[in-house]
């Protein structure tokens, strides 16, 4: 517990989302979030590229009422799988056997699921 909490009062506490979906999450004073064009220049300059994205909440809206990916995720999850220096996985606590059914689609995506 001491380790954990030593540099507590360090960080830097903020909100994010609204109603349900709201979190406070501690950062160091340090962190910086990326901008956009960091992201690309790092993607650009790289030779090889994990790509790891969370079902719900990334691919798709926590609070969506439709649940399987739509064919314009489809598509973009395949122009990603396509670039040769790619891996790309969705993580997800979803079951294999839905998201195995979704993503037939996208041949070269792997899937890391929680759920049998």
């Amino acid at each position: 517990m001491e380790r954990t909490c030593a540099d507590h009062f360090r960080k830097r506490c903020s909100g994010i989302g609204l109603g349900f979906g709201f979190r406070v999450v501690a950062l160091d004073p340090n962190f910086r979030k990326l901008s956009i064009d960091d992201i690309v220049s790092a993607y650009c300059r790289s030779k090889s590229r994990a790509i790891l994205l969370d079902y719900d909440g990334t691919v798709m809206p926590q609070n969506s009422i439709i649940k399987s990916p739509s064919t314009e995720v489809i598509s973009i999850l395949n122009r990603l799988c396509g670039v040769p220096d790619n891996t790309v996985f969705i993580v997800s606590g979803r079951g294999r056997e839905s998201l195995s059914r979704w993503f037939s689609p996208c041949k070269k995506l792997g899937i890391a699921a929680e759920h049998d």
